[in-house]
This record gives C-alpha cells, structure tokens and sequence, in this order.
C-alpha cells in the first residue's frame, strides 16, 4: 500500500506485509526518462523495492532498508534480474562530483561518469554478470563486471546460461570489428560482411547464430544465416533490378538484434525454422546444430585462423632466354 496523509506537503510511505515503513516527503512512482513503474518485487517475489524522496535526495529502500548512499535530484534507476531476487541502482550519488555516475551491482559499487548511457545496464541471464555503456563524444565503449572491456560502438548478449558473452562492435587496439564471442574474434566484419539483424545463442548455450550480408564480385548482395562460423543458407539478390532477398518482412523489418524476427522460430532443442522469400516463391528452412560444431569449436578454429600467418606471394622466376 503507498500511502499518504491527506492535505499538501505530507509524509507519503509504503505499507507491506503488515508493516508501515519509512516516511518520505514522496514516493516516487515512475522511473527517470521512462514510464517504467518505481514501485516493484523482484521475479522471485523476494524484496520489494521502491524510492523515496526527502528534501533534494532520492532513496533506495529495499525490503524497508534504506540503502547507501541516498541520490541526487536525477531520480536513480532500478534494474532487476530476469530471474532471482537481484537489484540494480545506477544514477548520481549524493558523494559524486556532478562528472561522476554511481552502479550499484550485486552488492557492490561502482564508479563511472555522466555518460553512462541510462537504459544500458544489463544483467545476465542468472544474475551472476553484468555491462554497461557510456558515450565518449560519439561511440559507446562497454564495461563488464565492471571493466572497461576496450570496444566501442557496443553492444552485448549473453548466453542462457551467462558462460559465454557475445560482443558486437569495434575493438579499439586491433581496430577490427564483427563478433567477439568471449573476447575472440569470430566474425570479421570487413572480410565476412556486415551483421544484419538477428544474433542469438541457442537455449543449450552450445551454438550462436547469426545474419550477415556480403557485397559479391559482380555488385551481387548475398544475405547469410551463419552458424558457429560457417554460412549454412545464403541467398543472393540476382541482379540491381530485384529486390534484396530475404525480405524485409520475414527477416522482421526493424526488430532489435536479439529478437527472433517474426517468420522465424526457435524450439528447445536449439533447432530455427523460418520462412524467406526465395525470389518465386516463399520456403521453409530449417538448420539444426550438430554436435561436431560449437561455441567451444569456434572460437578454437578462430584462435588457430588467427595465428596462422597468410601464405607468401608467389614469385614467379623470369626464364632464361
């Protein structure tokens, strides 16, 4: 129960499971730059979170605790797990200089600036990880476990089971870009095409997939379902006067990268089925991940690719004349 005295300018508090707790001059009930209620219980029912504002600093209260520290005017931001009963806080603690940003994460506070980016904050899927944006001036570099971890223009997934973390950006010391599937390069996106929409882990953990699109000799498009690193379907757009297959329609148009597109399904086994637009006429494919290949297997064949130095140019001898 939130409630409140009546009359202007009264204490407002929180009444649960029987126990009035503490008074603030309000209760906050949306969170900062979003519609999001500030109001919540964790997946597993145990804690009940929620802010209150007294004087110019917001509080974390947490199963009727207030937390340290309190927050300045920028309401904080609450992040809960996907499962479990963990709780996230990011925002501008009372203690930070106003270029000073404050995460609290699985107990454990860290320091970053006034660029974390506010909606990037991301547990894993069991709570046990965690990353973060900021913005420098333009690209967004990413934090894991609280680590810089030396990409920019990021973004992250994590596997079912948080083993394994799948990065998509730009790595600043080597300037290569694509997939790096636990820091490795799995996926080069100048040599093996741009990433399209979708990338996802299969529920097992074993297997990723991913789409790409590569520019062929002869201007051709070719669009690529890509498995553990090799192309399992392609399709190329047969020439400038055709639209670029797949559509857009079944690939699923503007969905975000880790989202199945609409045409497309994955069971619990880890095998996709998904309808394309093969030119004349729409088909169902199917790819199911075999146990000679995975996430293991990958990123070891990129390590030996990787440390393979490429073939010395020929050099063809002129003949005696």
């Amino acid at each position: 129960v939130h409630a409140k005295r009546p009359g202007q300018n009264f204490p407002q508090w929180i009444f649960s499971d029987g126990k009035k707790h503490q008074e603030f001059q309000s209760i906050v009930e949306k969170q900062a730059n979003s519609s999001e209620r500030a109001i919540l219980f964790t997946p597993d029912s145990s804690k009940l979170i929620y802010m209150g504002a007294s004087g110019q600093k917001t509080f974390v209260v947490i199963n009727g605790e207030v937390t340290e520290p309190g927050f300045m005017q920028i309401t904080p931001r609450l992040i809960l797990s996907r499962q479990g009963g963990h709780v996230a806080i990011t925002g501008q603690a009372d203690t930070d200089a106003s270029q000073q940003r404050t995460i609290i994460a699985n107990g454990k506070r860290h320091a970053t600036t006034n660029t974390l980016r506010w909606d990037s904050f991301v547990f894993s899927p069991d709570a046990s990880r965690f990353a973060w944006t900021i913005n420098r001036t333009s690209p967004d570099y990413l934090f894991l476990d609280g680590t810089e971890q030396g990409y920019n223009g990021a973004t992250i997934l994590f596997a079912p089971n948080s083993r394994h973390v799948a990065v998509f950006g730009r790595h600043e010391k080597t300037n290569k870009w694509g997939i790096f599937m636990d820091d490795t390069l799995v996926h080069d996106g100048q040599q093996q095409g741009t990433l399209m929409n979708y990338r996802g882990f299969t529920p097992d953990s074993r297997h990723f997939f991913w789409t790409s699109r590569q520019v062929r000799p002869g201007q051709r498009t070719a669009w690529s379902l890509n498995l553990n690193g090799k192309a399992v379907v392609t399709f190329e757009r047969p020439n400038t006067g055709r639209p670029f297959l797949p559509s857009s329609y079944f690939r699923g148009g503007t969905t975000t990268f880790d989202q199945l597109p609409f045409a497309w399904e994955m069971d619990a086994s880890g095998t996709l089925t998904f309808l394309e637009d093969t030119g004349d006429a729409i088909k169902r494919f199917r790819v199911t991940p075999t146990a000679e290949s995975d996430i293991p297997r990958m990123i070891a064949a990129a390590k030996t690719a990787a440390a393979t130095p490429p073939p010395a140019p020929s050099r063809k001898t002129k003949a005696k004349e």
